[in-house]
């Protein structure tokens, strides 16, 4: 159960819908277990995509853009680093 609520969750579906689908579809005998994965029932589902959250996490990334932009970072509390402050996405800059 906390597998499908998960899964939902990460593909920004409505949990509620696709649970109850998903269960009265296996309650009724589906076999076709493609039908139910998070990312195709999506693409049949798509008035049960909470957008919002879509809108949520691409404005966390242009804000964690904006502070790890070259020459920007403030540094880190981190005793392993290999970046200017130690993220992932500064020690990606420093590779390339």
């Amino acid at each position: 159960m906390l597998t499908l609520v998960s899964s939902a969750s990460r593909s920004d579906l409505d949990v509620w819908y696709y649970v109850k689908d998903v269960l009265d579809a296996l309650l009724a005998g589906e076999t076709n277990y493609e039908r139910l994965l998070p990312w195709t029932w999506k693409e049949a589902h798509p008035e049960h995509v909470r957008e919002y959250r879509v809108i949520e996490r691409k404005e966390r990334t242009r804000s964690a853009e904006k502070h790890h932009r070259p020459g920007e970072c403030r540094g880190s509390t981190m005793r392993r680093r290999s970046g200017p402050c130690g993220s992932a996405r500064c020690r990606r800059r420093e590779m390339s």
